[in-house]
């Protein structure tokens, strides 16, 4: 479980607003875009799992 903020603000506020079992519209940072499956949530902790897809391989396949 993840006490608190430990990713970046994108991801958390993004966490926020799921349920349990549901996953994200993808989520824009500075790292790439994230696909996110809430697994657990409480009032303080959360567990979650992720894809990220990196933004310069993006990049390249717009270039492409």
């Amino acid at each position: 479980m993840i006490l608190g903020r430990q990713f970046v603000l994108q991801y958390d506020s993004a966490v926020l607003t799921l349920q349990p079992g549901e996953i994200s519209e993808p989520v824009r940072t500075d790292f790439g875009y994230y696909l996110i499956e809430l697994l657990e949530k409480d009032n303080t902790t959360f567990s979650s799992r992720h894809i990220l897809m990196k933004t310069i391989l993006l990049s390249l396949c717009e270039t492409a």
